[in-house]
């Protein structure tokens, strides 16, 4: 795949590693309504596909499947397909670090979605969508607006909020918050979201 490849219309891309799509010669990837799905077992810690370009000519599926998996460059590449994250296996998570560049926007099924960009948005400029068993969370930037689904979570870190520029919908969920270890919320407002 040195040249580069392309996950066409229903096709299923699966891989164990960057290596899979030529490691230090990885040429960029497209996706025209195809998936890329990280396998069952990995083959080592080479799992970044970003440090070339990944273009959304259509919609982009791209399935962690239980793994945490990390994008440290901008994903993309001003295409006008949309993202769909997912995990066929539990507690897959995908974190963004990079501004993202499409227009289609972000779906978010049985899967964590980390935004930790720093410039930009981190799901391109269209709206995020949370489905059921899906969870978004982070300490970056969205352009659109992001809608929790009923059954849907939130990850947000105190000191360092996600930062939405569209309205939030949160369909009637409840809002708890989780405080881990021992020390109890003092009295007082905490920012998670602005």
């Amino acid at each position: 795949f040195y040249g580069g490849v392309t996950i066409l219309g229903g096709a299923t891309l699966n891989i164990n590693s960057e290596w899979q799509l030529g490691g230090a010669n990885q040429g960029p990837v497209t996706f025209n309504y195809g998936t890329l799905q990280y396998s069952n077992t990995l083959y080592n810690a080479a799992v970044d596909i970003s440090a070339q370009p990944v273009t959304f000519t259509g919609n982009a599926a791209i399935d962690v499947n239980g793994h945490a998996i990390t994008y440290a460059n901008p994903i993309g590449n001003n295409g006008s397909g949309a993202l769909t994250v997912k995990s066929t296996a539990a507690n897959g998570i995908l974190t963004l670090q990079g501004g993202g560049a499409y227009a289609g926007g972000t779906t978010i099924t049985n899967a964590t979605l980390l935004v930790n960009n720093t410039s930009g948005s981190g799901t391109g400029s269209g709206n995020v969508i949370v489905n059921n068993g899906g969870t978004l969370g982070g300490t970056g930037m969205i352009a659109g607006s992001v809608t929790w689904q009923s059954g849907s979570l939130g990850l947000f870190t105190e000191g360092s909020p996600l930062a939405i520029a569209g309205s939030v919908n949160l369909h009637s969920n409840t809002i708890t918050v989780y405080v881990p270890g021992s020390l109890p919320l003092g009295t007082g407002s905490y920012t998670l979201m602005t």
